[in-house]
Order: structure tokens, then C-alpha cells, then sequence
């Protein structure tokens, strides 16, 4: 069977990158023939210099990355009307992971609901929302862009209830694509890093109270600070370890061998649970709209106090008492994986 996936597969973000990789492989390990719909996003551009290289060396390793372990791409989809005519034909068509439904991203999200397939079957995997309210006019569009589906499930509770009062037909809740693959599989991608005893902190923007958390952390443990992928305006050398060269591989190998990681990414708090951090702790921004998202995650795994505090008071003291038990994980996981896999494998072959 040939299957065309609509997801973020072309953007430089770890999450992003890793979800595709993760749906395309288990596809392909099922025998199907895989092809990823090169929908291109508007993309903005730093006027940070020191940023702007960063976002040159990231492109020229994720683009290494895809290289090496995507499937091929279809030829370049830029508009609306590129979909509607030059979308490669298949048998099945799946659209996510990844915050693919949410309404507030900057660009149309309408094609993300693959209104412009005109024959084959449609499902979504793991679709995201990100929020948990819709306008009025969002549930019209939602409603008429999922009326053709042949299955439909999401990533968040929220969603699921969300689609299915909207809609009146049954939702599945499946689990990020990244946990359709083996916990041993992650670890042999992981390329362990140079550093050692060492603080992860992980950003998707430039979050200074997580920087000033992250160094008074590593003060008191007598740890190196990591500042991974954020955009750092005076990267101070003296007070943490700033590392603008990370592809995918070494974003798993910082997780996997941190001795604590620190995040506000909701793929990183995944990667921390697959990977078996020592330690991890998600932080929600007051302003962020999208947290919920982490919230259920955290809660599937039992892991409700793994998130920070907003005033971001708790010592490093407190934070390494606070034990996680891989035993209950591993089972959840194995659950979750179960229930993801069978839903791929029931609307695949039906």
C-alpha cells in the first residue's frame, strides 16, 4: 500500500522532526511504501546574527538527518493550489502528529486536514489541537473538514472530547508516534555528548527565568549547565555551556544522559520519558496557551509532580528527592504502545 503522510517534516525542531521519523518507520517496517507531502510553512528569520548561524548549522543537520532516515519527499508543495494539483496519489493518507489541528498557529491549517484529498482513505494520527477551546467558526470549519474521515484520533484527551461532541462519532486518543518505536531503539539513535555531571536545559524560546532557574540549579549541585537550541543573545561561557550545533541525535543523547533536564517542550518531557532521564521537570509558562498538552502527558505517567512550579522555587534538593519509578513508566508504555499500534494496524488494513 502506498501511504502519504502530512505532518511538520521539514522544519528544524527536534519534536517535529522526530514524530515523522517515528510514524514513517513503523509504517515502512509494515511493509508499506511511504511517501511525506512536502507542504511548505512560511519560515521567519532571526535578526539575531549570532542566531542567524545557529539556524544555518541546525538546517545543514537536520537536513543530514532527513537525508539519511525520512522516506522520500513529494516535489515541493508552496500553496493551496499545489496541493489540490500536484499531490502525489495513494492509497491512504494520515495527517500528524504534532500540533497540526491547533487554530492559533501564524498560517492555514486547513490543508492539514487534507481537504484536498479527492480519493483514497483519510485517517489522523495523534493529531494535536493544543488548546482546548474552539470558536464558533473553528467548530463549523473543524466539522466540515473531518466530515469525509474514515478514522480520526488525537494525541490529547481535551481533543477527544473535544471532536467528539463536535463531530458525534468515536475519537481514539493514541499516543505521540514517538512511543510506537522501542525504548532500546531511542537509545541506540542517542549520540551520547562530550559533557558529563552535567544540567540540561531545554528551551523553545528564549525563556530567561529558565536560564537564571537553570544556573542558580547548577550552583547549588556543583553541575555544568547545558543551554540547548534557544536563541542566546550574550551566551555566557563562564556560567553555562551553550551548544548551537545539536542535530536530532545529539538532542536524544543530551536527554538521555543528563543528569537532570529541565524543559518547557512537550517532546522533550517524551523524550526524558522514553529515554529514562535520571531526572526531568517541565515547566509551564503563565502565558502559555498550549500546556495542557503536557499536563496529560505528565499525568498518563504518573509524573503530575514532575512539573515546576510557575515561580520556579523549588531547590535542587527538592527536585532530586523527588524519585522516578521506571517500572511504572516502562508499564505505561508498553500500554500506550499497544493501543497505538492497533489502531494504526485496524485502519490500515480495513
Amino acid at each position: 500500500m502506498k501511504i502519504a503522510i502530512l505532518t511538520f517534516s521539514k522544519v528544524n525542531n527536534y519534536g517535529a522532526t522526530l514524530q515523522c521519523y517515528a510514524l514513517s518507520t513503523i509504517l515502512r517496517r509494515l511493509g508499506h511504501e511511504v511517501v511525506l507531502l512536502d507542504y511548505q510553512l512560511p519560515r521567519s528569520k532571526s535578526l539575531n546574527p549570532i542566531y542567524r548561524f545557529h539556524q544555518f548549522v541546525q538546517k545543514i543537520l537536520f537536513e543530514k538527518f532527513r537525508n539519511r532516515y525520512l522516506p522520500p519527499f513529494s516535489i515541493p508543495l508552496k500553496s493551496k493550489s499545489d496541493l489540490q494539483k500536484l499531490y502525489p496519489k495513494a492509497d491512504l493518507y494520515v495527517v500528524g502528529s504534532d500540533q497540526v489541528w491547533n487554530p492559533t498557529q501564524n498560517y492555514c491549517i486547513e490543508p492539514y486536514f487534507l481537504s484536498f484529498v479527492r480519493q483514497g482513505k483519510r485517517i489522523s494520527y495523534a493529531a494535536s489541537i493544543g488548546i482546548e477551546n474552539l470558536t464558533s467558526k473553528e467548530q463549523r470549519d473543524y466539522k466540515k473538514w473531518l466530515g469525509n474521515y474514515d478514522a480520526i484520533s488525537v494525541r490529547e484527551e481535551s481533543a477527544r472530547c473535544l471532536l467528539m461532541k463536535l463531530t458525534g462519532r468515536e475519537i481514539a486518543k493514541v499516543a505521540d508516534p514517538t512511543f510506537l518505536l522501542e525504548l532500546d531503539y531511542w537509545k541506540a539513535m542517542a549520540v551520547k555528548p562530550i559533557q558529563e555531571n552535567y544540567i540540561l536545559l531545554f528551551t523553545l524560546s528564549y525563556e530567561v527565568s529558565l536560564v537564571e532557574y537553570g544556573k542558580r540549579l547548577a550552583k547549588e549541585s556543583g553541575k555544568r549547565l547545558v543551554v540547548l537550541n534557544q536563541e542566546q543573545p550574550e551566551p555566557n561561557h563562564e556560567e553555562y555551556i551553550a551548544v548551537m550545533d545539536a542535530g536530532p541525535q545529539e538532542f536524544l543523547g543530551y536527554i538521555a544522559y543528563a543528569d537532570m533536564v529541565i524543559t518547557d517542550s512537550f517532546h522533550c518531557t517524551v523524550f526524558s520519558i522514553l529515554l529514562g532521564a535520571r531526572n526531568f521537570y517541565t515547566y509551564i509558562s503563565p502565558w502559555n496557551r498550549r500546556g495542557s498538552r503536557i499536563i496529560e502527558l505528565l499525568h498518563t505517567y504518573q509524573l503530575d509532580n514532575h512539573l515546576l512550579d510557575q515561580k520556579l522555587c523549588q531547590s535542587m534538593l527538592q527536585l532530586e528527592s523527588n524519585a522516578i519509578d521506571r517500572n511504572t513508566i516502562i508499564q505505561t508504555i508498553i500500554r500506550e504502545q499497544t493501543l497505538a499500534r492497533h489502531f494504526l494496524l485496524e485502519n490500515i488494513q480495513s
